[in-house]
Formats: structure tokens, C-alpha cells, sequence
């Protein structure tokens, strides 16, 4: 619904892959928000024993950080950069230096290959790339059924443009459901004890708004 693709690997654990296309002065905010919503949704019967794990991949195709780095990793720090936890992990693969060749020689060639899947323009190029390889080619031909679908092509273009809409409106401020979500998730953390200025950090609520909860 609201991620590209969700991977259910188990009750408690879960990876998120987001496809960033375009810039957006909210979207690492966007992403890690409905990542934190994610993990309250596996830990629903608030065990303290247990921390559910979620991985998230987001296909950064704008290179927002503006770094030579093929791959870049995150993980929830405190304000002295100690790790906090271990339930929340983001990758950020930097697709325009992953198909390098001066950044990408240290990467696992699966890595790269996919990469230039998602670089790719046309159908031509995609077939022109991965000739004789069974596997993409198979891909691929899945690519083009879809184009070819009445009922799927366009749909990507529909909810792109649905969410260029949202973001305009955020750019006058958050709406209403979002705030409540994040009010939500800063409850949680309040629970779990974690300090109010890393709440603040992840939820973008102000730390007079976090005292009053």
C-alpha cells in the first residue's frame, strides 16, 4: 500500500524495498516514518522480551546524499552515535554508483547486476544487457507482459503522480493521519524508554510536543 515491496521473511521480521525515483524534501522523513510503523505492526502484543527486525532497501536513483559510496547503511543511534538497537536497519543503494565501474569493484556482482536492470531505459537495452542470461531474460519477458496488460499499464504513472499531489501538500505541512501516526510511534518509543531527542529525530515532532505526551 504504501511501500514498493514488502518481504515477509517471518512473523516478526520483515524487509521494506522502497524505489526512490525523485527528489523530495520529505522523502528519507517518509521512509523511515512508515519503517517505524512497520516495526510497531510486528511487535503488536507489546512483548518487551522480544524486538522484531526490519531491513529496509531503498533504490536511491537521484543519489540524495551526493556520495561516491556504492551502498550507504543507517542504523537508530543515540545522541553519543552508539547503536541503539538492532531493529531497524537501512541500506541506501546509490544505483548511479553501483553501475560504475570507479565505485563498484568492491560490490557483489548480483548487486551491480541489478543495478543495471533498474538503470535501464528501454526494453532494447534491457535485452541488449542481459543476453543469454535465463534468469533476467525470464524477468524481463515478465516486463514486457506487463507493459502489454490493459489493466497495468499506467498504474505507475497514476500513483506517481498521486504522490507528487501529497507531496505538495506537505510542503504546506503534514497531514492530518500522518501526525497521528507519528504521534503514535513516538508513544511506543516513550515505552521502550528511549530519549525524547532521538524520538524527535525519527518522528520530526518537536520535543515540547513529545513532553506532552
Amino acid at each position: 500500500k504504501a511501500s514498493d515491496v514488502i518481504v515477509l521473511i517471518d512473523e516478526h521480521n520483515r524487509i521494506l524495498v522502497e524505489m526512490n525515483r525523485q527528489d523530495s524534501c520529505h522523502l528519507f522523513e517518509k521512509n523511515t516514518t512508515y519503517a517505524f510503523s512497520n516495526i510497531l505492526e510486528l511487535n503488536r502484543r507489546g512483548d518487551k522480551r522480544y524486538y522484531p527486525k526490519l531491513t529496509m532497501i531503498s533504490l536511491d536513483n537521484m543519489n540524495k546524499f551526493h556520495t561516491d559510496l556504492p551502498i550507504l547503511c543507517f542504523k537508530s543511534r543515540d545522541e553519543e552515535n552508539h547503536i541503539e538497537n538492532e531493529m531497524y536497519t537501512s541500506y541506501h543503494l546509490i544505483l548511479a554508483n553501483l553501475v560504475d565501474d570507479r565505485y563498484n569493484k568492491d560490490i557483489d556482482e548480483e548487486i551491480v547486476k541489478f543495478s543495471k536492470l533498474l538503470k535501464s531505459k528501454t526494453i532494447e537495452e534491457l535485452r541488449e544487457n542481459f543476453k543469454g542470461d535465463e534468469e533476467y531474460m525470464s524477468g524481463i519477458e515478465k516486463v514486457e507482459d506487463l507493459i502489454r496488460d490493459p489493466n497495468f499499464a499506467g498504474a505507475y504513472d497514476i500513483e506517481e503522480r498521486r504522490q507528487r499531489e501529497l507531496e505538495d501538500f506537505h510542503e504546506t505541512g503534514y497531514m492530518e493521519g500522518e501526525k497521528n501516526k507519528q504521534i503514535e510511534i513516538a508513544k511506543s518509543m516513550l515505552k521502550d524508554n528511549v530519549v525524547i531527542e532521538t524520538i524527535s529525530k525519527y518522528t520530526r515532532l518537536s520535543i515540547e510536543e513529545i513532553e506532552k505526551l
